[in-house]
């Protein structure tokens, strides 16, 4: 009897071991991440799967053996590289904002082609990369090592380059940074080294089955840290939006390039609205209301008779308000109309820059400025939020699914999974700021169906 039960207690320990070393023991590559690397974006690839796991064990909806077991017979990622415990994805300094990287090692050369054709990568001839335009990838193959990058960085040199840092000259990341980076609890973990502005800014995101939180904390240099602002965030609206006014170091960041693709989209310069003396900015889309519009042409039969044709169009306007508050706002109106974004009609200031609905443009006392739409109501609850220097709440379920529809394809299936997405920015410490973010799941569905 006692030789079976010590058996069972080597059995019982073994077993707990190997799910251990399977679930929980975690190892990773010091040699994957380059030494002038700012940004580094951290899987945790066994926490993620634990968590994907329980989600299962605990779902009985999820339970489809015959899907669990079923194979396509195609040679997928798995099969070409090995996945580590840690994907470590980074920029490197001064290099190009789309410009991001991850290291992995081949697994097996054979399914390593056949993935390669697959994926539609081809050989740069006489040289050891490889691009694909069906995936938006591009790699440099050293021995058993593949450097992925971003095949739209337009400079081809950047990866080489970045390749030569890992695997010739061998200037690799601080262990101290890099073991800091994987004590994480997070399922994502980011680190940015920081500027002269932004000391050091890091977070992490999570998730589970009902919401996916993250957090991340930026340490800033005081002279650049607005005065945070107490938002009335409506009730039972669509969206609602509020921020202060960025000091303008900060807004000086922002390229000439981005101004420019702002204004065109706003149809006016973006430049005149942020002023110096404002304050924040708040604004809001109360729902969206189906309107029928009917449009008449004309045309002429065969005997040149006029025949009234007449096209009924069913649209969506949005029901919204955007207001601005600073020292001396009537400084933006007057802007406006010199340039002929306001027109003056009996039924107020027309705002001619707002392209989908009909809207009026109205200072108050000189320190408010206010953009509404014909057809917004005043809300009728508002709730005080926390000092802060932006929130914003979205309202998925609000959305009219005729409009969801011209999202792009890789966003529809995802956004139908969410009911609601809230984010606040607010002052912990000081020359510290943490922005906390929440996705809740709609009731019914499932992160991973």
């Amino acid at each position: 009897m006692k030789r079976k039960k010590r058996w069972l207690v080597i059995i019982v320990a073994a077993i707990a071991v190997t799910v251990y070393f399977f679930l929980f023991f975690k190892t990773y590559s010091e040699t994957g991440i380059t030494s002038n690397a700012d940004h580094i974006i951290s899987l945790d690839v066994k926490r993620i799967t634990n968590t994907v796991i329980w989600t299962y064990i605990t779902t009985p909806s999820l339970w489809k053996v015959g899907k669990i077991f079923s194979s396509s017979g195609k040679v997928d990622w798995k099969d070409m590289v090995k996945i580590p415990d840690y994907i470590f994805i980074f920029h490197v300094k001064d290099q190009p904002l789309n410009a991001w990287y991850t290291v992995l090692e081949i697994k097996d050369e054979g399914d390593f082609n056949k993935g390669l054709a697959l994926y539609g990568f081809s050989n740069i001839p006489g040289t050891q990369r490889y691009a694909s335009k069906e995936t938006g990838l591009e790699c440099i193959r050293f021995r058993d090592k593949l450097l992925i990058g971003n095949l739209a960085v337009e400079n081809k040199a950047l990866i080489a380059e970045t390749a030569a840092q890992l695997f010739v000259r061998e200037n690799h990341i601080d262990k101290n940074r890099l073991r800091r980076i994987t004590k994480a609890a997070e399922h994502l973990a980011w680190d940015f080294n920081g500027n002269e502005l932004l000391k050091n800014i890091n977070g992490g995101a999570s998730f589970n089955n009902n919401s996916i939180t993250a957090r991340v904390n930026a340490f800033i240099n005081t002279a650049i840290e607005p005065a945070p602002v107490k938002f009335n965030k409506p009730e039972g609206f669509l969206l609602s939006a509020g921020f202060v006014q960025p000091p303008g170091e900060l807004y000086r960041l922002i390229g000439d390039s981005s101004k420019q693709k702002a204004s065109r989209w706003l149809n006016f310069n973006i430049d005149s609205l942020f002023l110096p003396g404002n304050s924040h900015y708040q604004t809001g889309i109360k729902n969206f209301i189906n309107k029928t519009d009917t449009a008449v042409t004309y045309a002429y039969d065969a005997d040149f008779n006029q025949v009234e044709n007449k096209v009924i169009n069913k649209i969506w306007e949005p029901s919204f308000s955007f207001e601005a508050y600073g020292r001396d706002i009537s400084g933006i109106y007057n802007y406006w109309n010199r340039n002929k974004n306001i027109e003056k009609t009996p039924e107020g200031d027309l705002f001619t820059a707002m392209p989908f609905v009909k809207s009026y443009c109205s200072t108050g006392g000189g320190s408010l400025l206010s953009i509404r739409s014909y057809n917004y109501s005043q809300p009728v609850t508002v709730t005080a939020t926390d000092s802060c220097f932006l929130y914003a709440s979205l309202d998925v379920l609000k959305i009219p699914d005729s409009l969801v529809k011209y999202l792009p394809d890789h966003i529809r299936p995802f956004l139908r999974k969410i009911a609601s997405v809230f984010v606040i920015a607010k002052s912990v410490t000081r020359q510290r700021i943490t922005v906390d973010a929440s996705i809740d799941k709609r009731k019914g569905e499932e992160w991973f169906e």
